[in-house]
């Protein structure tokens, strides 16, 4: 903090009848008025102070105050910044922000930028990851998007046509059995229409293929005799869960999931994604 702005905080104060270290109040407003109450002065948690000098924050826009019990406030001033420039408690004098899209830079690879407290902050790098491993992931900034590439020793299927790995011809005698990872991975959270599924589990009961998908048993009769597929599972008054599917060979398939509600559910969202199922 600057002496000389120090020296215009303590008479500020001395004029409300307060001491620099008694704590008392100096208006939450400061002399900002709305801008102040949005921005807020901060009390730092983790900041703990004997005197105004160690809550010394480096900005020459804050007014920085150690308050009675021994922590740290930080009061932003706006008008000590150049015109078009707010207070921020974290970078000081800056252009600030009033919602995220202030902060967006327009760059995917770079993560979804945020607006907290009037300050822009950067979010994590975009996740490129398609959970195959048969691909080489990537943000390329000059695409601006992911990229994919086939790993060495996989064939050229990509997601979600298939997913890369080479494998046997599919026979629906013995391959409508076993696990299979389910991508992307499928999930809701609205009351009744409450699932996450991540795999499926197929297997064959007498004349009916059954499909375990998380708490949903999907089922159709008789076992298709082909790569084709279609199970359902009614959940009763709620919803009509659907997997429809085509093995391309042994271990994978392409397909489409459906979530369709009825009336008592019918605040739940549908859903019609493509999905890919690769044998575990």
């Amino acid at each position: 903090m600057r002496l000389a702005w120090f020296g215009a905080a303590l008479l500020v104060l001395v004029g409300t009848g307060c001491s620099p270290d008694s704590g008392g109040s100096r208006g939450d407003a400061g002399s900002s008025g709305t801008d102040a109450g949005r921005d807020g002065g901060a009390d730092a948690g983790t900041e703990t102070c004997a005197s105004d000098g160690e809550c010394d924050d480096g900005h020459d826009c804050t007014v920085d105050t150690c308050r009675v019990g021994g922590t740290c406030h930080h009061e932003p001033v706006h008008e000590l910044c150049a015109d078009g420039e707010r207070c921020t408690l974290t970078n000081g004098c800056s252009s600030g922000c009033e919602n995220d899209d202030d902060c967006n830079d327009g760059v995917f690879c770079n993560g979804t930028e945020t607006c907290i407290r009037g300050d822009c902050f950067d979010g994590a790098d975009a996740d490129c990851d398609d959970g195959n491993p048969c691909t080489v992931d990537s943000c390329d900034p000059g695409f601006d998007g992911c990229r994919y590439e086939v790993a060495d020793g996989c064939d050229a299927g990509l997601p979600p046509a298939d997913a890369g790995i080479p494998c046997d011809d599919f026979d629906p005698s013995t391959h409508y059995g076993g696990t299979f990872r389910f991508l992307p991975i499928q999930a809701s959270d609205c009351l009744s229409a409450t699932y996450r599924i991540d795999e499926l589990t197929f297997s064959v009961s007498g004349e009916t293929l059954r499909v375990q998908a998380g708490a949903f048993t999907l089922t159709q009769t008789p076992v298709p005799t082909g790569p084709d597929f279609l199970v359902t599972y009614t959940q009763s008054g709620c919803s009509v869960y659907s997997l429809e599917g085509t093995f391309s060979c042994a271990d994978r398939f392409d397909g489409t999931w459906r979530a369709n509600m009825m009336d008592s559910c019918s605040i739940c969202s549908n859903q019609n994604a493509s999905v890919v199922g690769v044998r575990r």
